[in-house]
């Protein structure tokens, strides 16, 4: 599960509990990248107290989102 928490617009505040699933992992990248638009660099900050693993489709969507971002 994940909570967008409260931040200034160029910081991204997560709290990720439990599993993160596909549907997750889209809100993160979905929320990354409309702060991205607005600002040319920003801060993250991820609570990982809770956190305890992702599915196979979230590490599948983690992989293919930082392939096509690594050129």
């Amino acid at each position: 599960m994940i909570e967008i928490l409260a931040s200034p617009d160029h910081v991204v505040a997560l709290k990720l509990s439990g599993t993160l699933s596909g549907e997750d992992y889209d809100k993160i990248v979905a929320e990354l990248e409309a702060r991205l638009d607005r600002h040319e660099r920003i801060g993250v900050l991820v609570d990982l107290v809770g956190f305890k693993d992702f599915t196979f489709e979230a590490g599948a969507k983690d992989l293919q989102y930082g392939l096509r971002n690594l050129w």
